[in-house]
Formats: C-alpha cells, sequence, structure tokens
C-alpha cells in the first residue's frame, strides 16, 4: 500500500486514492490562515512596548494575588476578633451576674439576721441589725422585682408591731406586776407570723436569690 496519492491496492484489486494532507500542505495551510510576524519589520520600540504591557499584566496578577491574600488574612482576623469580642462579652455577663448576685444574697443576709435574732432572743434587735435589714430593705427596690420589697416592709411592719408589743409588756408589768393577757396573745400571734416568714423566707426572694438567678422583673 502507499500514501499520498498513490494507487492502493485492496482485496478486489480495485485501484483507490486516498486524500492525505501531509506536511508540506498542513505548512502551507497555516501559513496562509494564521497571522505571521514580520521578524525583520520588528523594532525593539515595539518589543519594547510588548515587553511593557507584558510585565503590566504580569504585576497586575502579582498585585492581585498579594491583594486576595491581604484579604484573606484580614477575614481570618476578623473572625477572631469577633469571637475573642463575644467571649469578652460573655465574660463581662458572668462578672455582672455574679456582682449582682453578691448583692442580693447581702439583703437575703440581712433579712435572715434581723428575723433570726427576733425569734432567738423574743425581743427588739439591737440598732446595728435594725439598720442593716432597713439598709436591705431599701436596696430591694432596685435588686429585686417589686413583690419582694413589699414582702419586706410587711415584715418591719409586723416587726415593729412586735417591738411595740414588747414595750407596753414591759412597762405593763413594771407598773403592775402583771404582762396582761391581751399582750401575752399578740406577743404570741407577732411571733407565729414571723417564724412563718422565716421558714419561707426562700421562697420570699426566689429564683433571682441564686447565682443562676434571672434578673429583677415585673410581677
Amino acid at each position: 500500500m502507499r500514501l499520498a496519492g498513490v494507487a492502493v491496492s485492496g482485496a478486489h484489486d480495485e485501484p483507490q486514492r486516498l486524500s492525505y494532507a501531509g506536511p508540506v500542505k498542513r505548512e502551507h495551510w497555516r501559513a496562509k490562515n494564521l497571522p505571521q510576524i514580520d521578524w525583520i519589520a520588528f523594532t525593539w520600540e515595539a518589543f519594547a512596548t510588548l515587553a511593557t504591557g507584558a510585565g503590566a499584566v504580569a504585576a497586575a496578577v502579582v498585585i492581585g494575588l498579594r491583594q486576595s491574600a491581604i484579604a484573606g488574612r484580614q477575614a481570618a482576623i476578623a473572625d477572631r476578633q469577633s469571637r475573642i469580642l463575644e467571649k469578652q462579652v460573655h465574660l463581662e455577663e458572668l462578672k455582672l451576674r455574679s456582682e449582682l448576685f453578691e448583692r442580693r444574697f447581702a439583703v437575703y443576709q440581712a433579712t435572715r439576721s434581723f428575723c433570726s435574732v427576733i425569734m432567738a432572743h423574743a425581743d427588739e434587735p439591737e440598732q446595728k441589725v435594725q439598720q442593716e435589714f432597713l439598709t436591705a430593705l431599701d436596696q430591694s427596690k432596685f435588686l429585686f422585682r417589686p413583690s419582694v420589697h413589699d414582702d419586706l416592709k410587711e415584715l418591719w411592719k409586723r416587726s415593729c408591731g412586735f417591738f411595740a408589743t414588747k414595750s407596753v409588756m414591759k412597762h405593763k408589768y413594771e407598773t403592775t406586776g402583771d404582762y396582761g393577757q391581751d399582750n401575752i396573745d399578740r406577743e404570741y400571734a407577732y411571733l407565729n407570723w414571723l417564724t412563718e416568714r422565716l421558714d419561707s423566707l426562700s421562697e420570699l426572694f426566689g429564683e433571682e436569690a441564686k447565682l443562676s438567678g434571672q434578673p429583677a422583673h415585673a410581677d
């Protein structure tokens, strides 16, 4: 079998011609259809222009890559700063919650101490204990829901009634040698109420007296 326009013998000995474009024809087609550079007419000025353009493109690519890398680093930094800020906010919330708990617990302790001294001696506490409770009573307006302050005011009112009854009983005993049954019954009623209030003191303050308690809210 011969190629490039030469007869080919097949199984039936019939001459055939193959159309096969060899290397010469391909080069001829390229020369005819593809743009050619006239290297003879190619001046140094043209070469400099071409090189400058290529350099500018390369520089733009490098700058673009650098800017992309910088943008990526900036995004990573922003993400880290956001996480740090979230942690700082969380720590600040924990700090504020801890401080609020300490102030609330101080009110609770002053109230319990006030009631406990009354029950222990069945008499009016010393002025220091009373003053600490009155301070706690005033602070409760800002630290707890309104019902807590109202309950503590009622506690102070009942306590003052008890103190007055004790003063009357003392005076009556000094003058007559008898406390008076009415005064004794009144004293018992006050002490009974104060005992119940002391036993349910944690319920009075509720969840707000706990470290995990919610902020004060209106009833």
